[in-house]
């Protein structure tokens, strides 16, 4: 101890003093690492960061183009940060960005390849910093055909309600037109608006809004009964007066139906009673069951926010009158339009419920593919056999039934159609779902039409509009695009090039050609020189673009105008 502190205060002084140091440099760094280690994800991805919000508004975000490779939304690369959408039917679908509100839908969902973090080459971000050059995000085909869309969206006019057309065999969204819709655009000045809209335009009603569904329930009621043995085709009906079970009346009493009819003209003619009956005598667990297998409380991963359908409330027990009502297609049931377009494509895909999706292919800007949709099921709703008598049964609905209105002279379309009652004194919801060719489906398309009447009447020429233009269309079944399927035929020499190497968009990347033959040994080229007369040399060009099926022309052949504008 020091003898001029007698008592130590001093050395007791500077051991506080170290310990209020050392305690104040242990929370320190704990809170760094706590928000730059743990939490840094969190920090970086929130829309309150001003960082994010500066790093966002210098990044060239990557086009968005249809199967076709017109653009739907781009962005000025002379102004990053800014966003322009074409297509004001497609905003339920591609969303929009924006610097106040953020992403929605497509734009949020495929955010990380739109805005560059997929797909960036090793030190290019720290590159195009150093160089002071925006971030260019990659680029996205979808799968929507602009001109079913914009058809879809003439076709239903004015009126509120939903046009869903799909490829059943691979799941491809062709067209989706939810309307009310919004200008994209305009988000950012009209906010306020468009969130307190009575039509609620920012709602995506084909993924999202739940509908009675009406008759077209009665395909999932009849999926049941024709698996299980419970009918057949054949299986005859009485149908006068009213059925009646526990004080539940459902008529029967339609000058169109006749007394006594089988199991097929009780589907083709709606018949509400026969399908009463069938519910019933399935039982709760089997109907539930076949609900289940079509998907009903489940969202599928389309790249949209969905909501499940469902068969009933939970909190309501089953019942006698609500077990039938159900099998018609009434009661608690509420579905979204995309449901009744799966329960479609699984009858239409041999009992197979394809996964849906938006999006085929993303690019980088110099053409190298990160992301590609490959077609893959969902469920296995029913069997084949199933399928194929529910195919032959929806037929006949258009054939010679309540669809007639969608009859395509030289086509078998299969159909069924839905008056969905909505209670009070409101007008029924129009539904009609459909697929063609009936026997080898292409296409198909579900249009609902809030508070219109009669799905025979209102829906089903509105599908037969789109199924018509859309068996027409050259590029069914690929999402390659039209001008690129036709200019391939005419110049074969362009599979020369592949696209990585040419910058062509995304989707329109020509198949590899068959490799060519070995080149011949010296000896026999000697042979072939000889016996040929001498040939006068081909222009540097076209030698540079022969012959090379497996690597990149150093001057790719020229492209279409169609191709070209497409970038």
């Amino acid at each position: 101890m020091r003898r001029d502190d007698p008592s130590g205060l001093a050395s007791g002084y500077v051991y506080r003093l170290a310990l209020f140091f050392v305690a104040g440099f242990l929370v320190l760094s704990g809170a760094l690492v706590y928000w730059q280690v743990i939490r840094a994800v969190d920090v970086g991805d929130s829309p309150a960061n001003p960082r994010t919000i500066q790093a966002e508004q210098q990044v060239v975000r990557g086009t968005i183009v249809d199967r076709h490779g017109a653009p739907l939304a781009q962005s000025d690369p002379t102004h990053p940060g800014s966003r322009r959408y074409t297509e004001d039917s497609l905003s339920n679908v591609i969303g929009y960005d924006t610097v106040r509100y953020g992403q929605a839908d497509l734009e949020a969902s495929f955010n990380r390849y739109l805005d560059g973090q997929v797909g960036a080459l090793p030190g290019q971000a720290a590159l195009d910093a150093f160089l002071h050059l925006p971030r260019r995000g990659d680029n996205l085909t979808l799968t929507i055909d602009l001109g079913l869309q914009q058809l879809a969206d003439t076709a239903l006019g004015n009126r509120k309600g939903v046009v869903l057309v799909l490829q059943p065999a691979t799941g491809a969204v062709l067209a989706l037109v939810s309307k009310p819709y919004f200008d994209p655009n305009t988000v950012d000045q009209n906010w306020q608006i468009l969130s307190t809209d009575p039509n609620r335009v920012l709602l995506n009603r084909a993924t999202q809004a739940l509908y009675p569904p009406g008759s077209v329930f009665k395909l999932v009621t009849a999926s049941a009964a024709l698996e299980t043995g419970a009918v057949t085709p054949t299986t005859p009906f009485t149908c006068i007066g009213d059925w009646v079970v526990e004080g539940f009346h459902v008529s029967c009493e339609n000058p169109q139906i006749p007394t006594q009819l089988d199991f097929q003209r009780a589907l083709e003619l709606s018949a509400n009673a026969v399908f009463a009956q069938v519910a019933y005598h399935l039982g709760a667990p089997t109907l539930t069951a076949y609900a289940d297998k079509y998907g009903f409380g489940l969202a599928p991963p389309i790249g949209l926010l969905v909501t499940p359908s469902r068969l009933k409330d939970p909190a309501t027990p089953w019942s006698g009158p609500l077990l039938a009502s159900t099998g018609f297609g009434q009661g608690e049931l509420e579905v979204t339009p995309l449901q009744l377009a799966l329960i479609v494509d699984a009858i239409a895909n041999r009992g197979t419920m394809m996964e849906p999706y938006f999006v085929a292919d993303a690019t980088t800007p110099n053409g190298t593919m990160v992301y590609h949709h490959e077609a893959q099921p969902w469920r296995q709703a029913i069997n084949a056999n199933t399928a194929a008598t529910l195919t032959n049964l929806m037929v006949g609905v258009v054939a010679n039934g309540s669809g007639d209105a969608a009859q395509i002279p030289g086509v078998k379309v299969a159909g069924k159609t839905g008056t969905a009652q909505v209670g009070g004194t409101q007008q029924p919801h129009a539904v009609f779902v459909a697929f063609a060719p009936a026997d080898r489906p292409t296409v198909e398309v579900i249009v609902l039409v809030e508070n219109a009447g009669e799905g025979a009447t209102v829906a089903a020429p509105i599908a037969r509009t789109i199924l018509e233009a859309a068996l027409k269309s050259p590029s069914q079944g690929d999402h390659r695009s039209a001008a690129w399927w036709a200019w391939s035929r005419r110049l074969p020499s362009v599979w020369s090039c592949s696209p990585a190497c040419c910058g062509w968009p995304a989707g329109a990347a020509p198949s590899p050609v068959k490799p060519r033959r070995p080149r011949p040994g010296r000896s026999s080229l000697r042979r072939q020189r000889r016996a040929r007369p001498r040939r006068r040399m081909p222009t540097p060009r076209a030698a540079r673009n022969r012959n090379l099926p497996w690597r990149c022309a150093r001057r790719p052949p020229r492209r279409p105008a169609a191709i070209s504008r497409s970038r």
